[in-house]
Order: structure tokens, then C-alpha cells, then sequence
């Protein structure tokens, strides 16, 4: 895709901290197998937010932190937590929305099995015009760049791995 070194290293921190605003997410609310409460649903909306609360207290994270607020901003601007849309978000942040659909599609959950491989690649496929999906889209580039990601992940896998210089 073209992407320098340190925007490659944002992408991994911030891949392998996405989830660290859940910390505050109730167990029973994260497991749970139907719709969520509303007021677990306002708990999960507050995850990108807490995230980057999180991250920002290392000077060394700050960067990665606005990556993490933005995880769940939509392209068509429909996410949150500030409706952002197009390429105000972060491409970081793209990446990480279509890499975190992925191992979302690709892991079982209380409501549903997981999806094969197969399967979740052409759910991105399909969802790549989609709001959800869209938010792939990286600066310049039109909507098929999400096949140069889910090329990468169905053939390396996803790695939680950051490699330091």
C-alpha cells in the first residue's frame, strides 16, 4: 500500500491496543448473546474515547492514541464517537477498521460462528461500498483498497507483532 515506516508502526501499536477501552466493558455485556442494553451500548460507544485516554498517558503512544479514538469512525460519517468522515480519518485508523472486521468475522461469537475464510473475505467484498466497510478507503485511493489488506491478512495472517528498529 505504500505506507512509510511510521505510519506501518502506528498501525501495529495501534492494532495490538485496539481493544484496551473494553477494559471498563462489564463481562456480561461482552459475552452477551442478543441485542445490548442500552446502557451497555453507551458503555461500548465510550470505548475508542477510553482507549485513547488510555494510550495517551505514555508520551511514547500519543501519536497511536488518535488512531485508537478513531477506530470506529465511519467513512460516510454515520460512526463515533465524533462522526468523522472521509479522509479525516486517519488511514491508520481505516486499516485498522477493516483488520479489526476481520478478526471479528474470523472469531466466533456468543450470537454467531465464525466465519471462514472464505466467507469474511467476501463479506469485506461486499461491504467495501458499505458505510461500515468504507472506512477502509485510504487517502487518494478508491474503494477497492481493502483487497491489498484482506490479500495480506488471508495470506500472512494478522500479526500482533511490532517489530522495533
Amino acid at each position: 500500500m505504500g505506507l512509510d515506516a511510521a505510519t506501518r508502526e502506528r498501525c501495529a501499536l495501534a492494532g495490538t491496543l485496539h481493544s484496551l477501552g473494553k477494559v471498563a466493558v462489564p463481562e456480561a455485556a461482552l459475552r452477551r448473546p442478543g441485542p445490548l442494553t442500552a446502557r451497555e451500548w453507551e458503555i461500548i460507544r465510550g470505548c475508542p474515547d477510553r482507549a485513547a485516554r488510555l494510550a495517551s498517558l505514555d508520551a511514547e503512544l500519543g501519536d497511536v492514541a488518535e488512531v485508537l479514538r478513531q477506530q470506529r469512525e465511519r467513512y460516510d460519517g454515520g460512526g463515533y464517537p465524533r462522526g468523522l468522515a472521509g479522509d479525516v480519518i486517519s488511514v491508520e485508523a481505516r486499516i485498522l477498521a477493516v483488520c479489526t472486521a476481520w478478526a471479528a468475522m474470523r472469531c466466533g461469537r456468543a450470537y454467531r460462528p465464525a466465519f471462514s475464510r472464505t466467507s469474511a473475505r467476501a463479506e469485506v467484498g461486499r461491504r467495501r461500498t458499505s458505510a461500515r466497510i468504507n472506512a477502509h478507503r485510504s487517502r487518494g485511493s478508491g474503494p477497492d483498497s481493502a483487497a491489498p489488506i484482506t490479500s495480506g491478512i488471508t495470506q500472512h495472517g494478522i500479526s500482533t507483532r511490532v517489530k522495533r528498529g
